[in-house]
This record gives C-alpha cells, structure tokens and sequence, in this order.
C-alpha cells in the first residue's frame, strides 16, 4: 500500500459524516517557522481525508526540501517544470507545473533551487511583484482571487476549480512563505506543546498581521493543532490576541 492510500484510508472515517464543500476554494497555509512540527504531515493527511470525501485538492509545496513532492511520489529524474520555475520565469505558467495526484488532488511540487528564488526576485520586491507571484500565476484556478490586474477567474465550480487548496510553507518567515501568505485565506499552526515552539509564535502572527496590512487583508487564523502533551491553548490564545490577528469564524 503506498503512503498517499495509507493516508487516505486513515482520514475515511473522519470523512463518514462530511461537512458540505466550501461554495468557494478554500485556501490555507500550513505554516511555522519551526521545523519539524509537523506541517508536512498534517498538510498531506488533511489532502488525503478531502479528496477521499470527493473535493478536488490542490497541494503546494513551497519548501525546498520538497517532502511534500516526496511523500507524494512526485519526486523524478527526469527534469520538469516546478514551482522554482513558476516563480522565477514568467513564462512558465500553471498549467505546465501541475501533476496529476490521483484522481481528486493536483500538486504544484518543489525542488531545492527553490532556496534561491529570494536572490532571483530580489528585483521585484519593491515594487511588490515578488511578494504576488504565486498568486498571480495560481488565480485562474481558485475561485474568489483575483490577480494583480483585477481579471475574471474561474472558480470551485469551474471543471478546472479546486475546492482547497493546501500549502505546506517552508520552516521560515521568507519570500516563500510571504507569497503562500498572499495567496491564502486562511493560516493554519501546526506546533509542539513546548515553550521554544510557543516563543516563536509570537513572530509568526506578527507576520500575518503585516500580510493582511500591506498584500491581504481577507487573511485569518483557522487554528493552531499541537503535537506532544496537552497544548496550553490559554497562551497561544492570549498571544494570538495581543498579535491582532484574527480567528477565522467557527
């Protein structure tokens, strides 16, 4: 049984009772600074219970590691188009970087010359177009975001839509993780139940709150799932507050 079935069957009983798909895409980042948390993990398991549940699933890895793209399968010898290429050459575009995962998940997969795309968009980033790449080259393709020109994009319930689309941030607070902040919606906080982890997630909001005053203003805080012993959800709450960064609605 390979990983992406074992992961799948994992999320079925969750899924015997589903909530109704989103009238629009769903766009959530999985992110913290600090690896080893579990963002990949939780990423690619919440991907498998959807698309298991019948909604089409976008994934994007935005980590140089590219353990997403791993975990998945997707890793090959034979070069191809990636997100490195979607980012830094603006003829690529997205239709030629998305691969097949399955019958309901699409995967945008990453590289390790993604660690150089800060260097090769230095150009741009005063002017802001750096921070919009992502979002401008994935827009056709996720209902309710619009590119830098303002353009008609198809949606969730377009053939082509997504219903989520998912992205597992690399473990800083860079360009990457920047662009998957301009694009989402929605922030989601895997972490350990530890006092290291909980000092650095005041850095973290800090940042969303400067993504929703200067790229997003839409952008909320889904929630924060903890590893380990029982999270002290008094603190992250009490630091999610002073941060000013909102809680996506229950």
């Amino acid at each position: 049984m390979t990983q992406i079935n074992a992961v799948a069957d994992a999320g079925v009983e969750a899924a015997t009772d589903p909530s109704p798909s989103p009238s629009e895409t769903r766009c959530i980042a999985f992110m913290n600074q600090k690896g080893g948390v579990g963002k990949t993990t939780t990423t690619v398991n919440v991907a498998a219970a959807l698309a298991d549940r019948g909604d089409r699933v976008l994934l994007v890895d935005l980590d140089p590691q590219a353990h997403l793209t791993l975990h998945l399968g997707a890793a090959k010898d034979t070069p191809q188009p990636s997100v490195y290429h979607l980012l830094t050459d603006d003829s690529t575009t997205f239709d030629q970087v998305v691969q097949p995962c399955g019958d309901r998940m699409g995967l945008l997969p990453a590289e390790v010359n993604l660690a150089g795309v800060e260097a090769e968009l230095a150009p741009k980033m005063i002017t802001g177009n750096a921070q919009r790449v992502l979002r401008d080259k994935c827009a056709a393709w996720i209902d309710g975001i619009t590119d830098t020109q303002g353009g008609a994009k198809a949606g969730a319930g377009d053939a082509r839509g997504y219903r989520y689309v998912l992205i597992d941030c690399p473990p800083s607070l860079g360009l990457l993780t920047v662009n998957a902040l301009t694009l989402a919606r929605e922030v989601i906080v895997p972490m350990q139940a530890q006092f290291l982890a909980l000092q650095g997630l005041s850095k973290l909001l800090e940042t969303v709150g400067m993504i929703r005053q200067s790229f997003n203003p839409d952008l909320v805080v889904s929630g924060n799932p903890c590893r380990g012993s029982a999270c002290r959800s008094r603190s992250v709450s009490s630091r999610r507050a002073r941060s000013g960064c909102p809680m996506a609605p229950r």
